[in-house]
């Protein structure tokens, strides 16, 4: 049975990268291994098969779950799944690029403010439009 099949087997609802990850750690073998081989089969430590073991696929189950519970597993997955470079965020806090229509002078403008201020144009126009929150 391949990774993907076993979560399939032993999960309703989940993340397929996040999961892989969780099931490469459950077996030891580092959480970004099933993320790069999710074809990859899964062997408990005997060599057999994880799903003929009699304690799967409820030990699992509650692996997962402590996973999912626990704020220091989610963070810790965030910055092991980003790779070299700083940690990644999550993908409710990432920042995308916006498009906005404004003169040159407009601009000038909010660049020198921003620049009086020591922050960027794009926090500057943040923090004013978001002042009032």
């Amino acid at each position: 049975m391949t990774a993907r099949e076993f979560l399939e087997w032993a999960l309703e609802d989940y993340d397929m990268e996040e999961a892989l990850y969780c099931l490469g750690q459950y077996l030891g073998k580092g959480g970004s291994y099933f993320v790069s081989f999710p074809d990859a089969a899964v062997l408990g430590e005997d060599g057999n098969p994880l799903s003929e073991d009699s304690d799967e696929p409820a030990d699992f189950q509650e692996y997962w779950q402590n996973h999912l519970n626990s704020e220091a597993a989610v963070k810790k997955f965030w910055e092991e799944a980003a790779g070299p470079g700083r940690p990644a965020l999550p993908p409710e806090e990432k920042r995308k690029p916006r498009a906005i229509k404004m003169t040159d002078a407009e601009w000038e403008e909010i660049q020198r403010r921003a620049a009086q201020e020591n922050i960027s144009a794009a926090e500057y126009i943040r923090r004013k439009t978001l002042a009032g929150d």
